[in-house]
Parts: structure tokens; C-alpha cells; sequence
């Protein structure tokens, strides 16, 4: 009994000296600017740039593709919209990595050209969050989405299966009857005419894929509380000729521990 007890205590106070010590660091990451060892040419302009500015096109890449390769079952994230000054959320499948001349990253999903994440849209604004199970990691894209790139759109439908490609030939959404259920008759000649007409040629007008090049990216890993955020900024002509025309304010610390009400 003592020595369970003894044990208890022990545990409770390793707990409540790890709080503290998270917790301090936290305040630590919000309060004072991080620090980073001395920057070389490649991730600074000039020696009066902070060490935490980078001109990589996408410092966060290595991060995403390490976690991308280790959670190979997580290809589904949400993207949230704002639309007729509401915020609005959904599911989406992730249909890979786009990438411009620059190098820079973007985060690619398909849709209907007719679906309210595009025509309610009050802005191209969105935001894009993708949990990754196995490793315990959350990442969050925010920025402008763009759904004009012929060459990813060609590249997704490509890579689709039959049926995938048959969901795009249906009549447009507001058009078309509701049937009781999929075996309704309605439905069954929909379904038969969109799979002929979806076996071949090129994508049809309602099928859009979306671009997301993020101007902010926030990081959160739960199994270590590290977190980090990536902010892209334009770079002023005189400040930098030489380099791109942006950089990324970056960000690291430790968020507070969640805790679970779970025994």
C-alpha cells in the first residue's frame, strides 16, 4: 500500500514538473522571438535577417513529405471556405503536390465546378487542415486557391478510375430528379450514361481540381508538442535583389499539453 502509494505521488509530481515545464516554454514561444543558429547564404539574404527567415521556396516541404510517407492511409482533408459571409467545411480527397517554377508547394483537390466551395465562395480564401493519424500530427495550409491550372487538372483526371471520371458526366446539380434510393431508375440511367460517356476523351467542364500555393502553414505534433508556423512575406526590391521575390517568417516552440479526461 505504501509503495503504491509512493509510486502515485511519484507520478503526479513528474506530471505536474512537465506541465510546468511545457507551459513555461510555451509562454517562452509567444512571448520572446525564437533563436536558431548562426544563418548561411542559402537560408538568409544578408547577415541582418533574422535566423528563423528563410528563402526556400517551401521550408516546410521535407517536414510534409516526411509525415506524407508514414501516414500513407491519410489521403482525405477538410477544407473550410467562407460563403455567403458563413464558414463552411468539408471533406475533401488530397489529389497530391502541385509544384511551380519557383519550387514552391501547393495542395491539390478535385470538386464539381458547380459545388457551393466554388460558386458560394465569398472569396478564393481558404483554409485546408489535414490530421495525420499514425504519427500523431496536424498540418494547417492557409491562402488563395486557385482553380485555373490546366496542367494539374489534366494530371488528376488522368490518374482517375472509371468510376471516379463517371461522377462529372451527371446533369448539373438542381437539374437533375432524386430517385428513392441508387437502384431508382433514375438513377441507374444516369449512372449508365455518365459511365459511357466517362470511359474516354478529356475532362468535361464540371470538373475542377484546386490549387493551394499557402502564404501560412502551421505545424502541431501531439506526440512531442513541438509546433511550428510558417508565414510568407513579400520581399522588398532593395532589400533583396538577388533572391526570390518572398521569404517565410518561421516560428517554433511548444503548445500547451492537452489533456485528456480519459483514466
Amino acid at each position: 500500500m505504501f509503495i503504491a502509494r509512493a509510486n502515485n505521488i511519484s507520478t503526479t509530481a513528474h506530471r505536474v514538473r512537465l506541465c510546468a515545464a511545457v507551459f513555461a516554454a510555451s509562454v517562452a514561444y509567444f512571448s520572446i522571438p525564437a533563436t536558431a543558429a548562426a544563418p548561411t547564404s542559402e537560408e538568409t539574404c544578408s547577415a541582418n535577417m533574422a535566423a528563423v527567415t528563410s528563402v526556400s521556396p517551401s521550408p516546410f516541404h521535407s517536414l510534409l513529405t516526411y509525415h506524407m510517407k508514414r501516414n500513407p492511409e491519410s489521403g482525405y482533408v477538410t477544407m473550410a471556405t467562407v460563403e455567403n459571409a458563413k464558414p463552411r467545411a468539408r471533406t475533401v480527397l488530397f489529389q497530391g503536390l502541385a509544384e511551380e517554377d519557383d519550387g514552391s508547394i501547393g495542395i491539390c483537390i478535385k470538386t464539381h465546378a458547380a459545388s457551393n466551395k466554388i460558386v458560394q465562395a465569398d472569396s478564393s480564401s481558404v483554409e485546408i487542415v489535414w490530421w495525420m493519424e499514425r504519427t500523431a500530427v496536424q498540418f494547417r495550409f492557409s491562402g488563395n486557391i486557385n482553380y485555373k491550372d490546366e496542367t494539374q487538372r489534366k494530371r488528376v483526371w488522368s490518374s482517375l478510375h472509371v468510376g471516379a471520371k463517371s461522377q462529372f458526366f451527371y446533369s448539373p446539380p438542381g437539374e437533375n430528379k432524386l430517385d428513392t434510393s441508387t437502384s431508382g431508375p433514375y438513377f441507374q440511367e444516369e449512372k449508365n450514361k455518365a459511365r459511357e460517356v466517362g470511359l474516354n476523351g478529356p475532362p468535361p467542364d464540371s470538373f475542377a481540381v484546386g490549387v493551394l500555393y499557402p502564404d501560412q502553414v502551421d505545424f502541431l505534433d501531439l506526440s512531442t508538442l513541438k509546433r511550428s508556423n510558417w508565414k510568407r512575406v513579400v520581399v522588398e526590391e532593395e532589400e533583396c535583389a538577388a533572391q526570390p521575390p518572398h521569404k517565410w517568417i518561421e516560428k517554433s516552440g511548444y503548445a500547451p499539453p492537452v489533456v485528456s479526461t480519459a483514466e
